[in-house]
């Protein structure tokens, strides 16, 4: 996903990155996240812990919008309208492509929550979806469903695909946990591929990123084997290969449950991609509310009238817009997959 690097665009945006970072720290997400939402809580000490913290949930809100509009201004100063063009545009996304997945998320929405698993269950079971519980994703419901990294993830491979064989002994794969996604980089020089990958214990959205990095990276050396230039491909194209890449892979290996999982969980990409939207968009916009009825777009059992929690999404931080790619195309094959019966 490609993106502005603000950080040597703007003194701006760095002095608001700082501040709030000052406010809590890219280390501290987790325990901030804890001390609010911790499930061994009652709704008494959430509501406790988040007056306790309400100073500076303002303090981090402002700095929050401030942020929103310098980097509008900023690719403002490019001649785009706001960053959602601006990403729209790096990203060299098709505008019917993002056409269809506004107008079909409703259509998406309705498939899972139709779904036995996980959906019906929860709704059951859970009465009052309040601010602090909402139902975003689920962990892993088949912890059996692990797979090494790489060599057992390569054995599953090449049982559809001949270029494992091929191209696995030109990938330098390593792992980062300063890494917000993985990554694939072709080296010219070496005529190879850099996998970067984040240190998360393979669990099995680290392996689907690292399959999809796989797959971009045998597009890659294949187009350099044929003698082009692998850097020169669309950015939307070739995020659509690798995503069908690592979607043939969970067609092949996970089981029929763990899928649906797996698409209720994209609902929770989908809400912080329409809030987004919403926020880069709209100037007037009052954040609070516009994370509060993305979340109830996407999950309908929930009523929330306001929700300041957008705060404490570090990816919102760290990368502006950067689940719109993946989100479109993974909503779009499911939905290519349900239509087919």
């Amino acid at each position: 996903m490609k993106s502005l690097d603000v950080s040597v665009n703007s003194e701006k945006y760095a002095r608001i990155m700082n501040e709030y970072f000052s406010i809590v720290p890219p280390d501290m997400f987790l325990t901030f996240h804890n001390f609010l939402f911790d499930e061994n809580l009652t709704l008494a000490e959430k509501t406790q812990h988040f007056k306790q913290l309400e100073p500076e949930i303002l303090k981090l809100t402002k700095l929050f919008k401030e942020r929103v509009n310098e980097l509008n201004r900023l690719v403002n100063k490019k001649d785009f309208k706001n960053y959602l063009e601006a990403t729209l545009s790096w990203n060299e996304i098709p505008k019917k492509k993002y056409t269809s997945f506004l107008r079909n998320i409703n259509k998406f929405v309705a498939l899972v929550m139709n779904e036995k698993i996980p959906v019906q269950i929860l709704m059951k079971e859970e009465k009052d979806w309040n601010i602090f519980n909402t139902p975003y994703p689920l962990g892993n419901q088949w912890p059996n469903d692990r797979f090494e990294i790489p060599n057992e993830v390569f054995g599953l491979l090449s049982g559809y695909d001949r270029r494992v064989m091929k191209y696995k002994d030109r990938l330098d794969i390593g792992y980062d946990k300063d890494v917000f996604y993985t990554s694939a980089k072709y080296k010219k020089e070496k005529n190879t591929v850099e996998i970067k990958i984040t240190d998360r214990e393979n669990d099995i959205y680290q392996v689907l990123s690292f399959v999809r990095a796989v797959g971009h990276a045998f597009d890659m050396l294949e187009i350099a084997d044929a003698g082009g230039v692998p850097c020169k491909i669309s950015a939307y194209l070739s995020k659509y290969s690798s995503m069908v890449y690592g979607y043939k892979f969970i067609k092949n290996n996970l089981s029929q449950n763990h899928q649906k999982v797996l698409r209720y969980n994209l609902l929770s990409n989908i809400a912080s991609t329409l809030f987004e939207i919403n926020v880069f968009t709209k100037e007037d916009v009052d954040y609070s509310k516009a994370y509060a009825q993305a979340i109830n777009r996407c999950y309908p059992m929930t009523h929330q009238s306001e929700n300041p929690f957008y705060i404490y999404y570090k990816r919102f931080l760290i990368s502006p817009m950067g689940e719109l790619v993946s989100t479109m195309i993974e909503m779009g094959l499911y939905l290519r997959d349900s239509s087919k019966g």
